[in-house]
Formats: C-alpha cells, structure tokens, sequence
C-alpha cells in the first residue's frame, strides 16, 4: 500500500456518492418536498442537488485517475488539497447540521455519511499533508 493506491482508493469512493445520495434522497422522500416549492425555485433546487453531487463525484474521479500526479505534488496536489477541504466541511455539516435533522434515517445513514465523509475529507488531507511532510515527490 503506498500514497498512490489511498489517493486511488479515496477517489473512487466518491462513486457511491451518486447511488447513495439516491437512497437518502427516496428515504427521505425529498423529491416530494422539492416539488412543493415554485416552479422556479424548483428548477433552481433540482439543478443545484444534480450539481452536489455530479461535480464532487467527478472531482473524486479524476483524482483517482491523476493519483500519481496528485503524489508527485504541483498543480493535481492543490486540487486533491481542495477536495478534502470540501469534504472537511461536508462532515462539519453533517455532523452539526444535516444529522441531527434526519430523524430515524439517522440510525443508518447519519455514521455512514460520516464515515465516508471523514476518509474523504480529514483522512484525504493527512494523507496529502504527509506527501510534503514527508518530502515524498
């Protein structure tokens, strides 16, 4: 197991993010909630959901792909770099936001977002912080 292969790891992680976010969103029913609001506003709300999760899904994609550049720092180091702060302060807000509002869904889903989002996040950016700590290029 080197730097590579836990970058690699961590990156396709964020493939569950599509079908997970799927479940969450069903078990919760937001799709109804969503269709309560204006025509615009839903609109509006719909694309900024396919957003949340297209994007940092795909960000944690590429990194898998580039994770031997992402080790050998620069440019692709910066992006991982960005990644984890994202993700950092996605489990900022799931632990102090989103879930304590999940009610029984909370049981399941709550230490499993956490989860995820811990190893995407605050374990990405130690893995990333001991490449330069490390003087590994």
């Amino acid at each position: 197991m080197n730097y590579e292969w836990v970058i690699r790891c961590i990156g396709l992680l964020h493939l569950l993010q599509p079908p997970f976010t799927m479940l969450l969103a069903s078990r919760l029913r937001l799709r109804s909630s969503f269709q309560e609001l204006p025509p615009v506003a839903y609109g509006v709300a719909e694309n900024m959901a396919v957003a949340a999760v297209v994007l940092p899904t795909s960000l944690g994609v590429y990194l898998a792909v580039i994770a031997a550049d992402v080790v050998r720092g620069g440019p692709a180091w910066l992006l991982a770099v960005e990644v984890a702060l994202f993700w950092t302060w996605r489990l900022e807000r799931q632990l102090r936001i989103i879930g304590p509002l999940l009610g029984e869904a909370r049981r399941t889903w709550h230490p499993f977002m956490s989860c995820v989002f811990f190893i995407q996040g605050p374990v990405l950016a130690v893995v990333l912080l001991s490449l330069r700590v490390g003087g590994v290029r």
